[in-house]
């Protein structure tokens, strides 16, 4: 697993059935990166700050509950551990972390 170091805010763990009676299931984790400007021929876009961004997490509550634990603690610095989507393996998903 490869790992991605950020600053965490938050994580979700979610299932169900929405109101048009599909049932869905997703998990993520939300963290805080810098704001980026950037600058076209037509436009300059100046930014500072942070900017919530957010990873897709394994639908697994044990990982879940490990983020959980520490909720306290948010914001905090993590190493994600990061693996193929099982959904879209072109992409990551996050299966745990380590404190930073």
């Amino acid at each position: 697993m490869s790992g991605l170091k950020v600053l965490v805010i938050g994580a979700e763990f979610n299932q169900g059935v929405s109101k048009a009676g599909k049932d869905f299931a997703f998990a993520v984790v939300t963290y805080l990166v810098p704001k980026e400007s950037h600058t076209s021929d037509k436009a300059t876009f100046q930014k500072c700050g942070l900017e919530e961004k957010s990873i897709d997490m394994m639908f697994d509550f044990n990982v879940y509950q490990e983020f959980a634990a520490i909720a306290n603690k948010f914001p905090c610095e993590l190493e994600l551990q990061l693996a193929p989507n099982p959904k879209d393996p072109m992409r990551n998903a996050v299966g745990g972390f380590k404190v930073v």
